[in-house]
């Protein structure tokens, strides 16, 4: 029922997201976790499907969008092993850049952290990549950021805490792929203004939460939208569009209220 209101929303807000963006470039950028052996045929076809109605973005560059075009960005938050036979063989036949964002706790070692939501309980038996797993991804595709250490809710943090968990991470993984991790993906797209500040400090320069909205590089976060592997066609449709945009827009007025 809830899946059934959002599309209804999405098929509303629209016409207006249209609006809004008539000048502009809309930027989508999707977010998966695993991709399982029986359902690398779905992402594929999703893939296929994205492709056709919008154009890829690097997020490590920052290529001007050409106005009343769209494009999109792919991204994988935790970094599970089934990546590496199920999704990046295919991204790189068909020349896709993507950015997998690592919780440095758990590298090489199943996920220890609370997982409630039932799209991902199968992930409570995965492998995250290993070092070496990570530093033999082809750069030129494919970018690591951070997912913090432990996964935490970070807003639940000391100051103390927020700063180890960014900071240490940041380390780690630019001591393996010997390049600067400046993009941060909030786990369970959890944050607070404090937060941010502390990612600015040590460096970060995106910071992606996991509402859908207009993508705009000065955001923090910028908008992403998760992609279901039971995901309906109009769903991805109106996700490339721009129908399910309100969801930020919606968060930012309950904040400013």
């Amino acid at each position: 029922m809830k899946r059934i209101v959002k599309l209804i929303i999405s098929f509303l807000y629209l016409p207006l997201n249209k609006i809004l963006m008539f000048k502009s470039p809309l930027h989508s950028i999707f977010y998966f976790h695993s991709v399982y052996r029986e359902t690398r045929g779905k992402f594929e076809e999703q893939i296929k499907f994205i492709e056709k109605h919008a154009a890829p973005v690097n997020l490590t560059e920052n290529d001007e969008l050409k106005p009343r075009k769209k494009y999109f960005s792919l991204t994988f938050d935790d970094g599970f092993q089934n990546l590496l036979e199920n999704v990046i063989p295919f991204l790189e036949k068909k020349n896709l850049p993507a950015v997998i964002f690592i919780p440095t706790n758990y590298i090489g070692k199943k996920p220890e952290w609370s997982i409630s939501n039932e799209i991902y309980e199968k992930d409570k038996s995965e492998f995250i990549m290993t070092v070496e797993q990570i530093k033999n991804l082809n750069k030129q595709l494919f970018s690591i950021g951070s997912h913090t250490c432990s996964h935490p809710y970070l807003s639940k943090l000391t100051g103390e805490e927020i700063k180890h968990e960014l900071q240490e991470s940041k380390r780690i993984l630019e001591s393996i792929v010997d390049y600067e991790i400046d993009m941060l993906s909030f786990p369970h797209g959890d944050y607070s203004q404090e937060v941010i500040e502390i990612a600015e400090e040590l460096g970060y320069k995106k910071m992606f939460g996991i509402l859908a909205g207009n993508v705009n590089y000065k955001d923090k976060p910028i908008g992403r939208i998760f992609v279901s592997p039971n995901e309906w066609k109009i769903e991805l449709w109106l996700k490339i569009n721009g129908g399910y945009n309100w969801q930020q827009l919606v968060k930012k007025l309950k904040d400013y209220i």
